[in-house]
């Protein structure tokens, strides 16, 4: 059968939706044990609006408790947004709800978050708070602006989680959000967007906002006026979508080239709706929807990206890049002068593995460490997996290492990934007067640790190490 044929495609559909409707994704779940001791001591008895409040802060509990909720009231002609509706429920509800989701999805996944995931996640948040404000201030509402944001990204993040390698491999790729919908849609064998479509239509969800994402069937079967009229109100709705989604795209310069005309366009907007301190609005419902990730998650969602989002971003060239990694002036001239090179030559937009070879192959050995490896951190095995060796070692000199909570060895290595400094070891390897360095590479993104090894430590070796270790982050693009 042609994969590209219908059959094909809705089977390949059906074999998706079966998927991530059984497993949907992981909600963070240190604030899911939080939020169910409270409820199992009545504190929002009395209060189902701070409730919804609450279960908002974490996409993926907002979405699963509408999809419970909405799926026992199957075929209710009642139609209202995902915030709405949980608003009209009960506690006692919203309570089963919420307990559901702990004993029916593997929420220990969420502490396995891998960049590109956490990167789906920052987005979605950010866009639904963008979406929010305008809507609330247009008058269309901000939960149907927040909701349908969130439906927007729904099918993107559904198969982040339920299929991490296509998606990985697709946002590594894209340079725009449609590319990135193409490019999964060319293995899939349907864009993500249709699984927001679907979950829509099988939710009851109101015309206007099923519309807006993109369903031309809903209005069929309506007279003229009032199919025009819903259209206007989608299309408005499409609008404040776009711009939440250009911020957000804005927010992730490294991942999109268009991240510097995305904020200007987003601010302009913003600004325009909602007056001269907009972007300080927006911060300020930032901070509010994700509070639960930034206290329980720092690592999938950092403060930083909220306290930088009015600022223009900045995609630097190799040039500029080199004369922020301040450690440089700290190595041999020599090796600046190749430092200078390397970066020279680093392109804005794609990541090159002549790059790193140079950088493991020529530039640390010729910087003092004639040892060492590039580990890269597995987030399933909880491992760091050795892939670019350092000077004359091979491969083979470095093993796989065991992150996990339970690991009964914790190496150099291993600790280095957990800590935010550079871990230094003295006789590092026993009897050989060597000592090792060992630092995480990637403060928002971490993902793998730098390990060098030298003989000849010299006064300033930290110094040389944190910049190759930085140089290192600038050749992968990472923050």
């Amino acid at each position: 059968m042609d994969a590209n044929s219908p059959l094909s495609r809705n089977e390949q559909f059906r074999k998706v939706w079966n998927a991530v409707h059984q497993s949907w994704m992981p909600a963070n779940p240190a604030f899911l044990e939080r939020l169910i001791a409270e409820l199992d001591h009545g504190v929002y008895d009395k209060d189902i609006n701070t409730l919804v409040d609450e279960i908002r802060t974490d996409v993926s509990l907002f979405s699963f408790c509408v999809k419970q909720l909405k799926e026992t009231v199957n075929g209710s002609t009642f139609e209202h947004d995902p915030d709405s509706f949980l608003r009209r429920t009960s506690v006692e509800e919203l309570k089963l709800a919420v307990s559901s989701m702990k004993d029916k999805v593997q929420n220990s996944r969420f502490n396995e978050m891998e960049p590109a995931q956490a990167s789906r996640l920052q987005e979605t948040i950010i866009s639904a708070s963008v979406a929010e404000n305008m809507a609330e201030e247009s008058g269309i509402g901000g939960g149907l602006g927040f909701s349908t944001s969130i439906m927007r990204q729904l099918g993107l993040a559904l198969i982040s989680w339920n299929y991490p390698h296509v998606y990985s491999r697709a946002a590594a790729k894209a340079s725009s959000a449609e590319e990135l919908e193409n490019l999964i849609g060319s293995v899939l064998g349907f864009r993500p967007s249709l699984l927001s479509v679907v979950l829509a239509k099988k939710w009851c969800l109101p015309r206007t906002q099923r519309a807006a994402l993109g369903d031309s069937t809903c209005l069929k079967e309506l007279p003229d006026d009032e199919a025009a009229q819903i259209e206007r109100l989608a299309e408005e709705l499409e609008t404040i979508c776009d711009v939440g989604e250009a911020l957000a795209r804005a927010s992730n310069p490294q991942a999109y080239p268009t991240a510097r005309d995305d904020w200007n366009r987003a601010r302009r907007e913003i600004e325009r709706r909602l007056g001269r301190l907009g972007m300080e609005r927006i911060k300020k419902s930032l901070i509010a929807n994700c509070r639960q990730y930034i206290h329980h998650a720092p690592h999938c969602f950092s403060k930083e990206i909220i306290e930088k989002i009015d600022r223009r971003p900045e995609i630097l060239s190799g040039s500029e890049l080199f004369e922020q990694n301040r450690y440089i002036r700290a190595c041999p001239p020599a090796v600046q002068r190749m430092l200078r090179q390397l970066y020279d030559g680093l392109d804005a937009q794609t990541i090159s593995k002549e790059n790193i070879r140079i950088l493991t192959q020529t530039i640390m050995p010729a910087a003092g460490f004639a040892t060492g490896c590039v580990y890269v951190f597995d987030p399933g095995a909880r491992t760091l997996i050795p892939r670019a060796p350092v000077g004359s070692c091979s491969l083979s000199h470095y093993k796989e290492i065991d992150c996990s909570p339970v690991a009964q060895e914790r190496p150099l290595v291993a600790k280095a990934f957990e800590s935010d400094d550079t871990l230094v070891a003295e006789d590092a390897w026993g009897g050989d007067d060597s000592t090792a360095y060992a630092c995480a590479y990637g403060k928002i993104q971490r993902a793998g640790v730098l390990q060098l090894n030298t003989r000849a430590a010299s006064h300033n070796a930290l110094m040389v190490f944190s910049a190759l270790n930085q140089a290192l982050i600038d050749c992968l693009k990472l923050r």
